[in-house]
């Protein structure tokens, strides 16, 4: 069990590896080049389970995993690029291109105990440690993650995804030092 979880692990490297170099590459290169060809998905689902077949018979005998432990592992895959490539400022649209664009990632912000972080519209919040409460007119801000709206006054659970709605001054308003996760626009009000 150790050496086939050592396998998958190492499997998931290469393929991380490979995909990460790939995912380099794709600034530079036309779509449908050399350098860039297009495959198809079932090519390429076909090449990983050769290689998990491989990996996971210690590189000798042919078995076959099951379905859900190569989903899982091309969801791991899949995240971990993605992973790369928002940590690196770079967009993936699905079609081989990337560009650069900050809106498009989650970025680090810390404030402070009084101060309010207030959204732009479509923008995402992400409290992670800390605490804070909802700033709100009479509409709300969503909370994407139990499905709800925040008013004013309400507290706000600590990895909850929030979207503003629009630009009108909702966001939240920090009771103890916090950190959050932003995608979008936002500013820092103090009072």
């Amino acid at each position: 069990m150790k050496a086939r979880k050592l396998g998958i692990t190492a499997l998931i490297a290469t393929i991380v590896t490979v995909s990460l170099a790939y995912a380099s590459n794709i600034q530079t290169s036309d779509p449908g080049s050399s350098s860039d060809p297009l495959v198809s998905k079932s090519y390429v689902d076909k090449k990983v389970s050769e290689v998990l077949n491989v990996v996971s018979n210690g590189g000798t005998a042919q078995t076959t995993l099951s379905q859900k432990d190569t989903d899982d592992l091309m969801l791991q895959v899949d995240f971990l690029v993605k992973q790369y490539l928002s940590e690196n400022g770079l967009k993936n649209d699905g079609n081989g291109s990337s560009s650069s664009s900050d809106s498009t990632a989650f970025k680090p912000v810390n404030v402070v105990v009084g101060q309010t972080l207030v959204g732009e519209e479509g923008s995402e919040i992400i409290l992670r440690r800390g605490k804070a409460v909802a700033v709100t007119g009479q509409d709300g801000i969503v909370d994407l993650t139990s499905g709800g709206e925040l008013f004013n006054g309400n507290a706000v659970s600590i990895n909850h995804l929030l979207m503003v709605p629009r630009t009108d001054g909702r966001g939240v308003k920090v009771t103890e030092n916090a950190w959050f996760t932003v995608k979008g626009g936002y500013s820092i009000v103090s009072q």
